[in-house]
C-alpha cells in the first residue's frame, strides 16, 4: 500500500487509516482468509494479520526552522511501534530523525561525521540520525524514508526498514570505524573548522 506524506502527519488517528483498519477488520471477521481492496491495492489478511496491522502506530512531523527570512534547517522525525509479540501494551519504538542544516560544533566529534563531512548517519540513544549539509546534492537520497512499510505485513521492525539508503551507508561506515580501530587510523575527510 502506498503511503503519503499528509496520512502519515498524525499518525494512525487520521481518518485513512481509520478507514484501513475498519475495512481490514470487517473484512478479516468475515473470512478465515480475507481479501480487501484499499486505495487501489488488493490485501489479503487473515484476522491476525488484520489485528497486527490496525494496532500499529506511528508518529512523523517535520519541523522548520527560519532565520532573517531564510530557512535554515529542515528536522523530520519518523517512529514506528509495534506491540510487542506477547503484549498488546508494550510498545518497541524504532525512530528515525533526518535534518538538513549547517554542521554544529558537537558534529567535529562525532566519528562518523569525521569520515565524510557532508553528511554522517550514525545511532544517537534511541534514535537513528540522518544529517546531510545543505549544499550536499548527491547525498539527500540518505534523508528518504520508507512509509511504504508501515503498512506492510512484515512492519518497520528495524531502522534499516525505515530508512534503508542511510543504513547501508552507515554498514559501510561502522565496518570502515571497526577497520581504523583495528588497523591503525583511516585518513578522514579534512575540516578547517575541526581541529
Amino acid at each position: 500500500m502506498s503511503l503519503r506524506l499528509v496520512a502519515n502527519i498524525t499518525g494512525p488517528r487520521t481518518a485513512r487509516q481509520r478507514r484501513t483498519n475498519r475495512v481490514l477488520n470487517r473484512t478479516a471477521l468475515s473470512s478465515s482468509a480475507a481479501t480487501a481492496t484499499i486505495c487501489g491495492n488488493t490485501i489479503r489478511a487473515s484476522p491476525y494479520i488484520a489485528k497486527k496491522i490496525s494496532r500499529r502506530k506511528w508518529k512523523f512531523w517535520i519541523l522548520v526552522w527560519v532565520k532573517d527570512n531564510r530557512l535554515t534547517e529542515i528536522q523530520r522525525e519518523f517512529i514506528y511501534m509495534e506491540p510487542d509479540r506477547s503484549s498488546d501494551i508494550v510498545y518497541h519504538p524504532v525512530t528515525v530523525q533526518t535534518r538538513v542544516s549547517r554542521r554544529d560544533p558537537e558534529l567535529c566529534q562525532n566519528p562518523f561525521y569525521r569520515l565524510h563531512h557532508l553528511f554522517a548517519v550514525y545511532p544517537d540513544g534511541s534514535r537513528f540520525w540522518v544529517w546531510v549539509d545543505p549544499t550536499a546534492i548527491r547525498e539527500r537520497e540518505l534523508l528518504s524514508l520508507n512509509f511504504d512499510c508501515a503498512l506492510s505485513i512484515a512492519g518497520c521492525r528495524y531502522v534499516a526498514d525505515l530508512a534503508p539508503a542511510a543504513w547501508r551507508v552507515y554498514k559501510s561506515d561502522q565496518e570502515l570505524l571497526a577497520h581504523r580501530e583495528n588497523n591503525g587510523p583511516v585518513e578522514a575527510a579534512t575540516d578547517s573548522d575541526c581541529h
